[in-house]
């Protein structure tokens, strides 16, 4: 009898998650570039399966080395399509289909569990299947393989990535996000040799950290509150009731001093949160803190890798782990060590196939840590021993650390030369900016006092023009004279005093007068002739005459205040 081909089932949820068929896409892709397609079968939607859309870069899984699947290998893939109809009834009945992938993600579906265990057996009759691959919970398809005895190996992306650690992903026989197997694991080891305990937080730090950034801001907030994506599973279905908004309030209502970072890929703007936090990295972010409070945030872990403390509020497979528990380093380490798995190890045949042989915790731990020593620093176990090896990785991590510094130091001291040479350039442009200004200032100055010459002599040449200035040109002449005069102008005084006396004489009488004012006004002389007059009265005289003294009143003034009276007798005022 021939034996059946035995397969691992890889189960893409057919449903249109966060209202898209391209939410695993990612992980599906890679899952055909690194896992042999004789060894594997999908079961899923069949828009998985057409060409990768149009809109996705070519260099889509460049930060997994890794490219995109090809057309033919694709349409080579030993696949069964299902669509969406199992899920009718659910979507009819709760309508929104984050809600649905809440209830597939924590709670057992009846249609989906009959419609799967319907298929599982027809593909028995062809295959065996070692092991169904998720990648995110699914309790129907977990109760059907407990039935049938086969191991379920919950996948997903770890909370170490690239760049700046050694990427790591999940791999749980239980579950992934939520209900995970981390902390019954830890219970139930027990080593023999407890040969990792010289590997503290900082061999651990310089075992994963591949980036050294020195960090110079620490502790400046008493808590740091990093938000997540809204309708990541993490969110809907394991965050114990928290959502992003409510862990805010939870913060806020017990400390005073809070620092809240939005998720690169948030999709709602909160008005608690710091202008320019979402530019702190996520390292810079932890330095800031004293302490990181989350629902179930990858930065929980971070920040106790990098020694503070963290309320991990959530379902989550690091809430075991406690900064002030005294197995904190221990418990770290073996989630580090033991639980996570380096990202290379994800869809990779020959490590599934050891993990399902259900090797001892201190075989996995061993595995694991000769795998990140010799990719990042060339270590074996022929070169190099577990208990030398935490002095090696903290002297390593201290010299990183001061070699960045002294980079950084002189990329300070260059940027400094080149600062004082621009602040040397700007100061001789500055030099010559203020004589320009000075020039142009005075050029300024020089129109304002040409137009203010222009202007007066404009308006001279107005007064030049007027007929006042040509009938009074006599008199100025007669005043320039008598600049000039010397000694004869005493017997002209004499002789003008005479005349202006029997002048005075004649024009006391009224008719005279009359007379005078009369031909004078015909004849065009009398401004001439009033000014003549006037100009010879006495000048000791004074020029303000008292209407109340009627010795100095004339008797034109004399008739006029009579007239005066008589209209204010009239009108009663008097």
């Amino acid at each position: 009898m021939v034996s059946k081909k035995s397969k691992y089932l890889f189960f893409w949820l057919p449903y249109d998650v966060k209202y898209s068929y391209e939410t695993f896409l990612t992980a599906f892709y890679l899952s055909v570039k690194r896992f042999p397609s004789d060894d594997a079968l999908h079961i899923g939607h069949e828009k998985i399966f057409q060409s990768v859309p149009s809109h996705i870069p070519n260099n889509w899984l460049q930060d997994f080395n890794s490219s995109l699947p090809t057309d033919d290998e694709l349409k080579n893939l030993d696949k069964i399509l299902w669509t969406n109809e199992v899920f009718s009834t659910l979507e009819q009945e709760v309508k929104s289909k984050n809600i649905v992938w809440e209830h597939i993600l924590t709670r057992e579906y009846e249609p989906l569990m009959k419609l799967f265990e319907e298929q599982l057996q027809e593909i028995r009759n062809d295959c065996d299947v070692k092991a169904i691959v998720l990648w995110s919970n699914c309790p129907s398809i977990k109760a059907i393989a407990k039935k049938y005895n086969i191991p379920v190996i919950h996948n997903e992306m770890g909370p170490l990535r690239g760049p700046t650690y050694l990427p790591t992903c999940y791999f749980d026989f239980s579950g992934v996000n939520g209900n995970t197997e981390s902390a019954s694991r830890y219970e139930n080891y027990k080593s023999a040799e407890d040969n990792y305990s010289k590997l503290g937080r900082t061999a651990l730090l310089s075992l994963f950290l591949k980036d050294v950034k020195p960090i110079r801001n620490f502790d400046e907030y008493e808590i740091g509150v990093p938000l997540q994506v809204e309708d990541d599973s993490n969110i809907i279905a394991f965050s114990n009731g928290f959502d992003n908004t409510e862990l805010i309030n939870y913060s806020k209502s017990k400390y005073n001093d809070v620092l809240i970072r939005q998720h690169p890929f948030g999709r709602v703007e909160y008005k608690d949160i710091v202008t320019g936090s979402e530019n702190y990295t996520p390292q810079e972010f932890i330095a800031l803190c004293r302490k990181i409070i989350t629902i179930n945030s990858s930065m929980g872990l971070e920040a106790m890798l990098w020694g503070k403390p963290s309320e991990i509020i959530g379902d989550s497979p690091f809430a075991f782990i406690n900064k002030y528990d005294d197995l904190f380093i221990e418990k770290l380490r073996f989630a580090l060590l033991n639980y996570l798995v380096p990202f290379d190890f994800l869809f990779n045949k020959e490590y599934y196939d050891w993990r399902i042989t259900f090797p001892g915790e201190d075989n996995i731990a061993e595995k694991h840590l000769f795998f990140y020593a010799e990719s990042k620093h060339g270590w074996k176990k022929s070169n190099i021993k577990i208990s030398e090896m935490a002095t090696d990785l903290e002297s390593i991590y201290f010299r990183n650390l001061s070699l960045q510094f002294k980079d950084i130091e002189k990329k300070l001291n260059a940027n400094i030369e080149k600062k004082n040479e621009e602040l040397k350039a700007f100061n001789s442009n500055a030099e010559l900016l203020i004589i320009k200004n000075e020039i142009l200032e005075i050029k300024s100055k020089n129109k304002e006092l040409a137009d203010q010459l222009w202007y007066h002599q404009h308006v001279l040449s107005k007064v030049y023009d007027s007929k006042s200035w040509r009938l009074t040109k006599p008199l100025r002449s007669i005043n320039s004279l008598k600049i000039k005069w010397c000694k004869p102008i005493q017997v002209r005084q004499k002789i003008m005093r005479l005349i202006i006396a029997v002048a005075k004489k004649s024009l006391s009488n009224y008719q005279v007068r009359k007379l005078v004012v009369f031909v004078a006004k015909k004849s065009g002389l009398y401004g001439k002739l009033k000014s003549l007059y006037l100009h010879g009265v006495n000048n000791n005289k004074s020029s303000v005459v008292s209407v109340r003294d009627e010795n100095d009143n004339s008797r034109d003034t004399l008739i006029n205040m009579k007239k005066i009276k008589m209209l204010k007798k009239q009108r009663g005022n008097e």
